[in-house]
């Protein structure tokens, strides 16, 4: 539901940019309200196909809680760089 109704409004609407939130993330991907159930791969996966609707279109990806301490944090920061460097 989240690629159709996201798809929908990248190609009627002028966009120039986006921001994925961890409770959209938590409605469209887990069908509930954002409780702390989103994983870092949710997150992730979640700004890989909103990334991916339209390259040209920049994405502020929020990561949420960070998932836990430092080196979680890391892992995080990793994960959204990745898409990032997929993204050129």
């Amino acid at each position: 539901m989240a690629f159709l109704s996201t798809q929908v409004i990248f190609r009627e609407v002028a966009v120039n940019s986006s921001y994925k939130t961890g409770a959209g993330t938590a409605l469209s991907k887990l069908g509930v309200a954002d409780l702390g159930l989103a994983t870092l791969n949710d997150m992730r996966e979640n700004a890989g196909m909103i990334a991916s609707l339209n390259r040209n279109i920049p994405l502020i990806a929020d990561a949420d809680t960070g998932f836990g301490g430092e080196k979680s944090h890391c892992m995080a920061s990793k994960a959204f760089a990745y898409l990032v460097q997929k993204a050129h």
